[in-house]
């Protein structure tokens, strides 16, 4: 990016000679090939093209003058009492405590919590593929036809391809195709 600027403004201090600001929350995610706020091999980096750019990286790095660090954390506002906020906290710097697991552990919703509370029944549920979508789906009209004492009766869609009208589409047989498109993550079909 500093490269790219300089060029662009004709320009060959640091990112050009702009300002530039850095937001972010730098323990969310884990550095990429290299992370510029630790210590790197200097005698390791200076024997390639790349090790030089991974050093000017670092010095670009530690021109940054003015750090300012946001100490309220907006999302979690409604807790009053601040336990989540602060676990939050030790959770990006690894430092959770046994409490901080028990706290994690009561939010995580268990099968009898379902039967006990009838709103969940109905809650949505995202998942990223089709596979799990359909396992799902199963259990969940069992579980409804059993609630209700219904009969449950199944019907299955045939997967197609090709032709623009249904009469040109040809049917899908090929265990291995089908068996390929219900690994698929739902985002990747046109039809969830």
């Amino acid at each position: 990016m500093s490269r790219a600027l300089s060029t662009a403004k004709s320009d060959p201090a640091a990112f050009g000679g702009i300002n530039i600001v850095f937001a972010g929350d730098f323990a969310q995610l884990p550095p990429g090939d290299v992370c510029l706020y630790r210590k790197i091999d200097t005698a390791k980096c200076c024997r390639s093209l790349g090790g030089q750019d991974v050093m000017f990286a670092k010095l670009l790095w530690l021109s940054v003058h003015t750090v300012v660090t946001l100490k309220t954390t907006h999302r979690q506002l409604k807790d009053n009492d601040g336990v989540f906020v602060h676990l939050l906290a030790r959770l990006r710097h690894e430092k959770c405590t046994g409490v901080d697991d028990g706290v994690l552990q009561s939010q995580t919703l268990m099968p009898s919590m379902v039967h006990e509370e009838p709103a969940w029944k109905t809650a949505p549920i995202i998942v990223a593929t089709n596979t799990i979508k359909n396992a799902l789906n199963t259990r969940l009209a069992e579980q409804f036809a059993a609630d209700n004492s219904q009969e449950l009766g199944w019907y299955y869609a045939l997967d197609q391809y090709g032709g623009k009208s249904e009469r040109d589409k040809t049917p899908i047989h090929d265990r291995e195709v089908l068996s390929y498109l219900q690994r698929l993550h739902s985002g990747k079909t046109k039809h969830c």
